[in-house]
């Protein structure tokens, strides 16, 4: 983890940093693609945390969040806009046409599972 900030930290989950994930204070978020869950936790170390949030639900920030919330035992904070997409994992792809390879890419190595939500928050979706 890289410190930021006081008790604001950068998690590189992707080489080069292409995607991240923070820790501030207690809360994880974003959780990076499906595949990041081992990276975060490992990263993490001995931090408590008492929540993960969500910023948008797109592939590379949604991935990994059912495995963290479960393994943890932590809510699933997410904006009123983005909920329908993070419960059901069915998250928007950055491509407007689904059938664009990259498309096909996020939704089959990126995009992890769904997971309730533990609280909603008003905000809008981004992207």
């Amino acid at each position: 983890m890289i410190q930021i900030a006081k008790d604001v930290f950068q998690i590189p989950v992707t080489p080069r940093q292409m995607i991240n994930a923070y820790l501030v204070g207690s809360t994880l978020i974003d959780a990076g693609i499906k595949f990041s869950g081992r990276t975060i936790l490992r990263q993490l170390g001995d931090h408590k945390l008492t929540a993960h949030a969500l910023t948008h639900a797109h592939p590379d920030h949604q991935g990994a969040s059912a495995e963290l919330c479960k393994k943890l035992g932590i809510p699933f904070w997410v904006g009123e806009k983005d909920k329908p997409e993070a419960e059901s994992g069915l998250v928007v792809s950055t491509m407007p046409n689904p059938k664009h390879p990259v498309a096909v890419l996020e939704k089959k190595f990126m995009a992890g599972p769904g997971h309730p939500c533990g609280s909603c928050f008003a905000g809008r979706r981004q992207g």
